[in-house]
């Protein structure tokens, strides 16, 4: 190899590691956003404002499983209720109004076990659960 072979391996190897860095950064960065968005710890979020919260992740999901059932306009509403422990994690999903339709039904549920783990509850939330009902629908 000579010099001009070498220096230009070198430049190479020193893009790419700057390319790497840049990537790593921001993965950083991004994984900070997170977590400084949805860490209610530090954002002194109160209890409406955190199932709010939890609404838009869940409804996000839904509308991201549920986009075949939205195309065809198929009308329906759906009503579920279930209880969030306070890290984060979902139990004891129940139906409390079906569409009727088994599928459109099913990724209901799916939908809200899929969110799981949501940000963790307040500190000012004085509870280990909170019973959150949720109606999902297509008119």
């Amino acid at each position: 190899m000579n010099g001009l072979e070498v220096a230009a391996s070198m430049d190479y190897l020193f893009l790419l590691l700057l390319i790497l860095c840049f990537v790593l950064s921001s993965f950083l960065v991004f994984f900070l956003f997170l977590y400084l968005q949805y860490s209610t710890h530090h954002r002194g979020m109160t209890i409406d404002e955190y199932v709010e919260l939890v609404s838009d992740h869940v409804g996000q999901r839904w509308k991201k499983d549920s986009v075949e059932f939205l195309k065809k306009n198929i009308g329906f509403e759906i009503s579920a209720k279930f209880t969030i422990q306070r890290n984060g994690s979902i139990s004891h999903i129940e139906l409390t109004k079906t569409s009727g339709n088994e599928a459109i039904d099913t990724v209901v549920v799916g939908s809200i076990q899929k969110t799981a783990p949501l940000p963790s509850f307040p500190k000012t939330y004085p509870h280990d659960s909170l019973v959150v009902e949720m109606t999902f629908q297509n008119s």
